[in-house]
């Protein structure tokens, strides 16, 4: 399956009242809409809304024990632990306990002038996640010349946006307005006559990925 058929979270009560339907008479037709709708995105996407990223775990740094981060082939950027006293650039104050320190490499990395590009540092407890604004087409690499520091990486899943959910939505209302028998698509002109229009993949357009690419 894909990931939004998968991670999308979105229920039927949620869309009946985008519809503006009071019972839950149609339930089971709204499901079956729902999960085409879902279905018609990913194929339409291609995109598995997944991100690469590194997480290092600081455990007992202490002053001159350094990390390196390599994002780009043959460019690397490294951060030395040290007294905060004697900070510079590149340097991270390791007098604190893990989660200080943690902190401090964290603050390091995200710097304006003197952080990594492109890339974005959390930190939860002693663990730094690194993501990237930017699609990566070649692994990150961290090094770590000591025990203190353990560095991972993984694929790790994104929220899906909120506009691919309105588009299920708004993908779902369609096919529960054209749900009666004999309404046809007729032009705009006719007495009595219904335009459903082409459909539109605006709303998608930003997230679709073309194979190859």
């Amino acid at each position: 399956m894909g990931a939004v058929v998968d991670r999308l979270e979105l229920t039927v009560e949620e869309c009946r009242l985008h519809l503006r339907v009071d019972d839950d008479t149609d339930d089971a037709l709204i499901k079956a809409l729902l999960e085409a709708g879902k279905q018609r995105a990913d194929s339409y996407l291609n995109n598995p809304f997944t991100a690469l990223k590194a997480q290092i775990t600081v455990v007992g740094v202490v002053a001159t024990e350094s990390v390196t981060i390599s994002d780009t082939p043959g460019e690397s950027t490294s951060y030395m632990a040290a007294a905060a006293t004697d900070l510079t650039e590149h340097e991270f104050d390791c007098t604190g306990t893990d989660d200080q320190t943690a902190t401090a490499l964290a603050l390091c990395i995200n710097d304006p002038v003197y952080g990594l590009r492109n890339t974005v540092a959390t930190r939860l407890a002693n663990v730094i996640t690194l993501s990237w604004r930017i699609r990566r087409s070649t692994p990150i690499q961290v090094y770590g010349g000591y025990d203190s520091l353990d560095a991972t990486e993984r694929l790790s899943n994104e929220d899906i946006p909120e506009p691919v959910k309105v588009w299920v939505m708004e993908r779902v209302a369609r096919g529960y307005e054209r749900r009666v028998e004999g309404v046809t698509r007729e032009s705009p002109g006719g007495l009595g006559s219904v335009d459903w229009g082409t459909e539109n993949f605006d709303l998608l357009d930003a997230y679709r990925r073309v194979p190859g690419l």
